[in-house]
């Protein structure tokens, strides 16, 4: 008798640790659904196919809890003989753990994000991201399936778990019969700006003196080249900001009432964040067809150092190309005064004197208007009632190139956009003198006119 009692207990352990795991927020339940078999969790997708020739899935997970060397990993179910007659694809997305059920923050199609939803909230356990694609090409007579995997979360600490049992658990979501239903005949709607921005791919914490930024994390980013005869020149940093424009510091293409770039030497690259060979490496383009600088620009000081760039042609939102959202809300600097924000941009390297081929970020704190003016009696011609100052004085922080960089702070989910690297006190050889405050423009007192622009 007492030795069944200690089986009923044991068993009676394990089948509450299974109840007992958190079913996540569903961003998704259109297309994904939680599933279990076995006493084993897994997720099912079921998208609808375009009729392409490439099928490339791509999910995002977010775990609580810190976790090393654990890999997404994605199965096309839908027998690759049916595809081409088949309204929907199948997918099954295998958890990297047993006893942890992750929460889906992304789930894209050939480019296309059907939906999206936050992390995991930061604790004292930490959270674990990972992201996951798997590609499917197919041709006339074969099918060829590759697959990758990418864990950019690195980790020295791993949580032990127990496997978990129990067949008895009950499903968490509708029969999978309810996805017939899914549309099939019509794309997604596309994706509006305020629905899209201000979502990074930033799954890596700062360093103070300038991190390299993972590869498309922080999607807004458009790099501005300057045609001179038959080749291209970095020229700045710009931000997407509609699917038509992009913003950026006035002085980068103008000088004092005249243009310092004709508008037709104007090229965007977005889609990319490494700028080694970005002509062949399927990097999104764009043209200038209008160039409007703010009227009350001031040459040589940060204020309203402010362009709205309007591309030649609209962009899709996707993964890689996001806009940023505008500064919304109280706009009194005193509010963000101490609070940090991020720059990113490609600009001069500590290492090298060339503008670096992936961009870099560091963060920043927002000083008062009386700190920046002490600090420095330049400053007295470089700001203004529309600039703010920000920066480590320690030798980190935007340079050369990152003109028209956004200042960025991150509320919630998202990352707003509240200035850009206009100007900063220079050394004797005109190089950036980065232990002083960077004197940035301050475009939340600019929101009017940016609508009236990107009308």
């Amino acid at each position: 008798m007492a030795r069944f009692w200690l089986v009923a207990v044991a068993v009676a352990a394990l089948a509450g640790a299974v109840r007992g795991q958190r079913i996540p927020d569903n961003p998704c339940p259109d297309i994904f659904a939680y599933r279990q078999q076995r006493g084993v969790y897994f997720g099912e997708i079921v998208i609808p196919y375009d009729g392409s020739k490439s099928l490339d899935l791509a999910v995002n997970i977010s775990m609580v809890g810190l976790y090393q060397d654990v890999k997404l990993k994605l199965d096309l179910l839908t027998p690759a003989e049916q595809i081409l007659n088949s309204p929907v694809l199948r997918y099954r997305v295998n958890f990297p753990l047993r006893n942890v059920i992750p929460k889906i923050t992304q789930i894209s199609f050939n480019g296309r994000i059907f939906c999206y939803g936050p992390s995991e909230p930061v604790s004292v356990d930490g959270v674990t991201n990972l992201w996951a694609n798997v590609i499917f090409r197919i041709n006339q007579y074969t099918y060829n399936i590759q697959s990758g995997v990418n864990n950019p979360f690195i980790s020295n600490n791993v949580n032990n778990y127990n496997e978990p049992s129990s067949p008895n658990v009950p499903q968490v979501t509708p029969p999978i019969s309810e996805f017939q239903n899914v549309p099939v005949t019509t794309r997604p709607p596309k994706l509006t700006v305020e629905e899209s921005c201000g979502l990074a791919n930033d799954i890596q914490t700062l360093v103070l003196k300038g991190d390299k930024t993972v590869d498309n994390e922080y999607p807004w980013l458009a790099a501005m080249f300057h045609r001179q005869g038959v080749s291209y020149t970095f020229q700045c940093t710009s931000n997407l900001i509609t699917n038509r424009h992009v913003i950026t510091a006035a002085h980068c293409v103008w000088f004092y009432k005249a243009p310092l770039i004709a508008k037709e030497d104007i090229l965007l690259v977005m889609g990319r964040s490494d700028l080694t060979h970005w002509a062949t490496t399927g990097a999104l383009i764009r043209t200038a067809l209008e160039v409007t600088p703010h009227p009350n620009y001031k040459q040589g000081s940060g204020h309203c150092d402010v362009a709205v760039i309007k591309l030649n042609e609209e962009v899709s939102f996707k993964t890689t190309v996001r806009p940023i959202c505008l500064w919304t809300g109280d706009t009194n600097l005193k509010r963000i005064t101490g609070s940090k924000g991020v720059v990113a941009g490609w600009g001069k390297s500590e290492e090298v004197q060339n503008v670096v081929a992936v961009p870099r970020k560091v963060d920043m704190p927002v000083v008062s208007q009386e700190t920046c003016l002490r600090s420095h009696a330049d400053f007295k011609n470089l700001t203004s009632e529309m600039t703010f100052c920000a920066g480590n004085k320690d030798g980190s922080g935007p340079c050369s190139g990152d003109s028209g960089a956004g200042f960025i702070i991150k509320k919630g989910e998202r990352w707003y956009l509240r200035g850009l690297v206009s100007t900063a006190i220079k050394n004797e050889d005109y190089s950036c003198n980065l232990d002083e405050f960077i004197v940035f423009a301050d475009i939340a007192k600019l929101e009017d006119w940016i609508k009236v622009v990107t009308k």
